[in-house]
């Protein structure tokens, strides 16, 4: 009996795991709507955009919607620095975060020129670093960037139904 109940528990648990905020893929723009208690600042048939806090971090909280189902959500750092050091910081404070939530990530793309390995925040300023990291969690991709281009640092953490981004590489290959 008791193994029975610890493993409908992880199977509960993994279920919930890797969604996004209080949504389940699939869920209607209506049915999120309901659950997101953050500011609504801009809606369309195809998203929702809200503005919270990520930690202590101020963010653009995005859903994406295909048919008026929830296939995509994510995170956009709204903050602004006069110095790269910060957005590691504030890089390495959310993936600090997934670690511990997730394990380590499936995928670490990140990069820092060796001239600037003690100085990541002026080589992602420069060009000279990018931060990506990605964990795969059930029907779940989650993906956490920073880069710097065009004299813009983008710090991105996205969630995404597996089922969308398999379709969408389905449709890119023409199958």
């Amino acid at each position: 009996m008791k193994l029975i109940f610890t493993t409908v528990f992880l199977f509960l648990s993994i279920s919930l795991f890797a969604q996004f905020r209080d949504s389940k893929w699939g869920q209607s723009i209506q049915e999120v709507k309901r659950s997101e208690t953050a500011e609504l600042i801009g809606e369309n048939s195809e998203g929702l955009v809200y503005n919270g806090t990520l930690g202590s971090i101020n963010v653009r909280i995005l859903y994406y919607f295909q048919d008026d189902k929830l296939v995509l959500g994510g995170y956009e750092n709204l903050t602004t620095y006069f110095t790269g050091d910060y957005y590691v910081r504030d890089f390495n404070k959310w993936n600090d975060s997934l670690v511990k939530k997730y394990g380590q990530p499936k995928l670490d793309n990140t990069y820092i020129d060796s001239d600037y390995k003690d100085e990541p925040g002026a080589a992602l300023l420069l060009g000279k670093a990018g931060y990506n990291n990605q964990w795969l969690v059930e029907n779940t991709l989650i993906d956490h960037s920073l880069t710097h281009a065009d004299f813009e640092f983008s710090h991105l953490l996205y969630y995404s139904d597996i089922s969308y981004i398999e379709s969408q590489q389905d449709n890119d290959n023409g199958f």
